[in-house]
């Protein structure tokens, strides 16, 4: 049975009121698994969705930047007393990282479907066109 358009509407803009919400309380790269899904937005973004199993694991071809970035910020992962600024985030985040090297990687959120990504790597090609 579907919902009245009132409601429609209704459940449609508290969603988007707290998704708004999140984007901005949420600490970059802070939560423990945080840095996944931004690999992941990344890769995205990039172009890149598919994944290869290498005998033990579904693995991603990830540029070397990109994995030291996220390896370079597991400091921060579950810890409150810790911050990285946002204009810190803002500047970090804009790397052009297509020609490295890349080596094998698997984080907990390449399982996922590509789709639940789609909006954070739009997000990404936005930021990165903007400069």
């Amino acid at each position: 049975m579907p919902l009245p358009n009132g409601l429609a509407r209704l459940v449609f803009g508290v969603i988007t009121f707290f998704g708004i919400v999140l984007v901005f309380l949420t600490p970059p790269m802070q939560p423990p698994d945080e840095d996944s899904h931004f690999v992941r937005s990344v890769m995205l973004a990039d172009g890149h969705a598919a994944a290869f199993y290498n005998g033990e694991q579904w693995v991603q071809r990830v540029p070397d930047g990109l994995r030291q970035y996220v390896d370079s910020h597991r400091y921060l992962h579950g810890r409150d007393d810790r911050k990285y600024p946002f204009r810190r985030w803002w500047a970090d985040t804009h790397q052009q990282s297509s020609k490295e090297p890349k080596s094998d990687l698997h984080y907990s959120a390449l399982p996922l479907s590509p789709l639940l990504y789609l909006p954070q790597a739009a997000g990404i090609l936005a930021r990165s066109s903007i400069g």
